[in-house]
């Protein structure tokens, strides 16, 4: 019976270091990126554990390679790409936030702008059917002016959040360097 991984624990089997890394990264080889593939992987891996377990991750690759330059830094090179991910991600959550207040802020001036305009028809055609049909619908644009905004500030912020931690989890799981067997 083959072992089971133990929990939080994510294993790759590799050739060679440079599998894990994007070959058109111009930068030293510690800086740097995850080849997208490798990342999807490990992400998609790390995405089937509780959100609270605590990462590993084991790579396994050829003997030979294991006493190599590449796989000595293997975990902090895994380490500094979730890291940079990281901050990218909490740069995108903070442009969210900030597109969601200036949102909010036109909405809210939308809102107010119907309301008033509403209010003038009310006043200037008292019982008038169709005045009040648009009024209701000056009422209805300004709270559709607020949908944004509020989907925004309630909602879409999450699934980001989410993936924060869950970059913070795999910039600190344990990186194990293995030799094939």
């Amino acid at each position: 019976m083959p072992d089971q991984p133990s929990p939080g624990q994510i294993e790759i089997r590799i050739n060679s270091v440079a599998q894990l890394f994007n070959s058109f990264d111009p930068s030293p080889f510690q800086e740097r990126d995850l080849d997208d593939n490798a990342e999807e992987f490990i992400v998609g891996s790390a995405l089937e554990f509780h959100r609270n377990e605590k990462l590993r991750i084991i790579v396994h690759m050829p003997a030979r390679e294991c006493l190599s330059e590449g796989a000595k830094g293997l975990a902090s090179a895994v380490a500094k790409h979730f890291d940079y991910r990281v901050g990218v991600m909490k740069r995108e959550l903070a442009e969210l936030f900030r597109a969601g207040r200036r949102y909010l802020l036109v909405g809210v001036s939308i809102f107010a702008a119907c309301h008033v305009l509403a209010e003038v028809i009310r006043n200037a055609f008292p019982g008038d059917t169709f005045a009040e049909g648009v009024e209701q619908g000056l009422i209805i644009i300004g709270w559709v002016a607020n949908w944004k905004p509020f989907d925004i500030l309630l909602y879409d912020w999450w699934p980001l959040r989410r993936r924060i931690r869950l970059f913070q989890r795999l910039a600190e799981a344990e990186i194990e360097v293995r030799p094939a067997t």
